[in-house]
C-alpha cells in the first residue's frame, strides 16, 4: 500500500467511519479534523499519510507500507474512549517511543504542537 497525499479522501474515510459506529464517532471525528488540517495547511505537500486499520500513519517518506518500515512516521490512532494515541514510531524498541493519548477535542491542536517540536514550518519543508 503506497503512501500518498490525498488529505482530503483520507478525512471522508473518517467521516464514513464515524457515520458507522456510535463507540467511536468523536475519535473517528478528530481523525478527520486532523487530515482537514493537514490538507489546508502547509504540511499538505510536504508530508504523506496513509490510513490503515483505523490508524493514520503520518511520514515525510514516500514508501511502500507492507512490512515494518525503516522510516520514522507518526501514527495516530482513535481510540474506543474517544480519545486519541499519539505514537513517534521512530525506533523498533516499543519502550523507547514517544507516545501521548489526548481527548479527541484536543487532536488537532496536539497535532499542530508535535509540528512546531519536530521544527516542521513552512519554510524547513519543502514541495
Amino acid at each position: 500500500m503506497p503512501m500518498h497525499r490525498n488529505w482530503k479522501n483520507l478525512a471522508s474515510s473518517y467521516v464514513e467511519l464515524s457515520r458507522n459506529n456510535e463507540q467511536w464517532r468523536e475519535s473517528h471525528m478528530a481523525m478527520e479534523d486532523i487530515c482537514r488540517y493537514i490538507a489546508s495547511s502547509f504540511l499538505r505537500k510536504s508530508v504523506f499519510g496513509l490510513s490503515l486499520h483505523h490508524a493514520l500513519f503520518v511520514s515525510q517518506s514516500n514508501y511502500e507500507f507492507s512490512a515494518p518500515p525503516d522510516v520514522i512516521f507518526l501514527k495516530i490512532e482513535p481510540l474506543s474512549n474517544g480519545g486519541i494515541d499519539f505514537i513517534n514510531e521512530d525506533t523498533k524498541i516499543k519502550s523507547r517511543q514517544w507516545r501521548r493519548e489526548v481527548i479527541a477535542n484536543n487532536a488537532t491542536q496536539r497535532f499542530k504542537s508535535l509540528v512546531d517540536q519536530f521544527g516542521c514550518s513552512s519554510a524547513t519543508l519543502s514541495d
